[in-house]
């Protein structure tokens, strides 16, 4: 980019007119390079509309590079796989900052949604909600190094600081309060290096015990 974008000016609502994600399925995913160069993107509306996809990109491929970008001032809302930037993402993420609402079913993530690839040096500040809901990435195959939430993350049933099962958690943390009624955990399932939790980590039933990590190393 070369400015900042205001997609709508002033406060967004439900009246505000719907941006369309980029790409919203695997063969019309993003699959070139979008560098922000520090710019913000801002002003963004998504709909739940019943498709899978909801984020100011739809599906990033497994080329896709997006990097240098700042979200702000927006509200993501969708049905599956929703996240601030993208729906689903299988490539490669770094140093975004998140600060919209982020509100969805499935999986649900300050970045990303649902996907695998990398995602580094990202930042959450966004609230978000959702069945299973995580400070980065709702659910991620893959690796998330040097990310921070602050959000506040609130999962109906699952709810985590940065993502769950991912194939590594390095070098993150969260400073975001994570509350769900089922699994909970200031950082995610598994697989954590040099990685730790200083947010609030509560249960909203009595059926949960909610995991609250320090540095934990595997």
């Amino acid at each position: 980019l070369g400015n900042d974008i205001a997609l709508t000016e002033g406060t967004v609502s439900e009246s505000t007119k719907p941006w369309t994600p980029i790409g919203t399925t695997n063969s019309t995913a993003f699959n070139g390079i979008f560098d922000g160069a520090g710019h913000t993107v801002s002003g963004i509306y998504v709909a739940a509309d019943g498709s899978n996809t909801h984020g100011f990109f739809g599906y990033i491929g497994s080329s896709g590079i997006v990097k240098n970008l700042t979200l702000e001032n927006g509200n993501i809302n969708g049905d599956g796989n929703t996240g601030a930037l993208a729906g689903e993402s299988q490539g490669t993420i770094s140093n975004v900052i998140n600060k919209m609402d982020v509100n969805g079913n499935d999986y649900n993530g300050g970045i990303v949604g649902n996907g695998s690839g990398t995602i580094t040096k990202c930042t959450n500040y966004g609230a978000i909600t959702g069945r299973q809901a995580s400070g980065i990435a709702g659910l991620f195959q893959g690796n998330i190094s040097k990310c921070l939430n602050y959000g506040t993350i609130l999962g109906t049933e699952n709810a985590y600081g940065i993502t769950t099962t991912p194939d590594s958690i390095f070098y993150s943390a969260n400073f975001g309060t994570v509350t769900g009624s089922r699994y909970i955990d200031g950082l995610g399932w598994q697989f954590f290096i040099s990685s730790y939790n200083a947010g609030l980590v509560k249960a909203s039933s009595d059926n949960s015990t909610p995991s609250v990590d320090n540095v934990r190393y595997t």
